[in-house]
C-alpha cells in the first residue's frame, strides 16, 4: 500500500478502510513510502542530509510503526518489517546514516527494519 505520509488519502484508506474490514485475516500488506511528495528533492538528488528530509523520514517511519507495525497483518520477513521505498536509487547524501537513525529509533519500540 502506497503512503504518502500521515493523513494522506492512502493513510486514511489503510487506517478507517482497509484495517478495520473484516476480511482483512485473508491478506497481509506492506508499506510503499512513497518519496515523491514527502522529501524535498529533485529528480535523482533527494538529499537525505537536507533537515527537512532527514527529519521526515524519521518522522514517517515512526508513524509507520506506531500505526502499521503492530498489525498481526502486517507482512514479516524473519523478525523484520518490510518497507518499500521509491526511488531510493535517487537518495544522496548520508543514506546509510539516516537508515541507522530509522533503525535505532524502531528498535527504541521493539521493532526491527527489514
Amino acid at each position: 500500500m502506497g503512503f504518502f505520509g500521515p493523513g494522506s488519502f492512502t493513510d486514511i484508506v489503510l487506517k478507517d478502510h482497509i484495517l478495520k474490514n473484516p476480511m482483512k485475516s485473508q491478506m497481509n500488506f506492506a508499506i510503499l513510502y512513497e518519496t515523491n511528495g514527502r522529501l524535498h528533492g529533485e529528480a535523482y538528488d533527494i538529499n537525505v542530509d537536507n533537515p527537512h528530509n532527514r527529519t521526515t523520514l524519521r518522522n514517517d517511519f515512526n508513524y509507520l510503526a506506531e500505526n502499521f507495525f503492530q498489525d498481526s497483518n502486517y507482512l514479516k520477513l524473519g523478525d523484520g518489517y518490510p518497507v518499500f521505498v521509491d526511488v531510493l536509487r535517487w537518495y544522496t547524501g548520508d543514506v546509510n546514516g539516516v537508515f541507522d537513525e530509522i533503525r535505532n529509533d524502531l528498535k527504541e519500540r521493539d521493532f526491527n527494519l527489514f
